[in-house]
């Protein structure tokens, strides 16, 4: 069985190139870096339905990741700050500094902020290093930005090596992490901001080079969360679920994001942009119900 894919658009992508991409109905917006400049990204908005439209902004910004907060807003994970911008990027409507470690204003410079991080219904989940070199989950409120709590991922999960990528859907929170001897998987966490972060499950990923993200898509008519892991220097995807690894698929990702109001998985490739219908693909899905 093979994916069908749908060419949204024309993209070439060039090699040692930084690249992030938040989509949703209407807009894929592309945010691009050369490795010796990864303070001066440089963005493109694509409109879905006049896919020849493209502004190009820069901006003077070390950018971590990005994602819709809503319609017509995207926020901004800098290496420091959280930021919401309008959907143009010509209006910065927010920013505040990720610090929360007692002493801040003495140890900034120890810390390695801004790592990563993703919005989930009210909450903003922020991951980092503080000065002891364990990796910090933080979380705070997105209207007030109101600081609720930490989670010591390395004090609760000594044999990670380091957290890759987060994504969150409403039953667990989800790492894409690296564990010793080059070895990659997925930890499948209890999703309880307020309580111990609880391991669910580890997958291990078979195959891996350097996977990059995570991305979940909750497919209906198989009553389940399915997860694809871009890995492109092994030139595959990984598609897995909180239950089991269920194979690897070949093709090169650089990034993924899911529409789910489109019910469609959204990819950037060499050549193009590329739109995969979910409802379309019953006879690949329906295996792994």
């Amino acid at each position: 069985m093979i994916l069908s894919l749908i060419l949204v658009t024309d993209y070439q992508h060039e090699r040692n190139t930084s690249l992030l991409m938040t989509c949703n109905q209407h807009y894929i917006i592309l945010f691009r870096s050369q490795p010796d400049r990864l303070t001066l990204w440089s963005s493109i908005t694509i409109e879905r339905f006049n896919p020849t439209k493209k502004d190009l902004k820069w901006h003077n910004l070390s950018i971590k990741s990005i994602g819709f907060i809503d319609t017509n807003n995207i926020y901004i994970f800098s290496e420091r700050e959280f930021l919401i911008y309008s959907l143009n990027l010509s209006s910065k409507l927010y920013s505040c500094i990720l610090l929360n470690d007692n002493n801040h204003s003495l140890e900034y410079n120890d810390i390695q902020r801004g790592f990563n991080g993703t919005v989930h219904d009210k909450y903003i989940y922020h991951i980092y290093l503080n000065v002891k070199h364990h990796w910090i989950l933080s979380l705070l409120e997105v209207e007030t930005v109101k600081h609720i709590c930490d989670h010591d991922l390395t004090e609760t999960f000594p044999d990670i090596k380091r957290i890759i990528h987060i994504c969150i859907n409403d039953r667990t929170i989800n790492f894409l992490v690296e564990l010793d001897g080059l070895q990659y998987a997925v930890m499948f966490c209890s999703n309880s901001i307020y309580s111990k972060i609880e391991l669910k499950k580890l997958i291990r990923l078979y195959y891996a080079g350097n996977p990059l993200t995570i991305c979940p898509v909750h497919i209906h008519y198989i009553q389940k969360n399915i997860f694809f892991i871009n890995d492109p220097s092994a030139e595959i995807i990984h598609i897995l679920t909180d239950e089991r690894y269920l194979r690897s698929y070949p093709i090169i990702v650089y990034n993924l994001c899911y529409v789910e109001e489109n019910q469609e998985l959204i990819l950037t490739s060499n050549d193009g942009i590329y739109s995969i219908n979910i409802n379309e693909q019953k006879n690949f899905f329906s295996k792994y119900r």
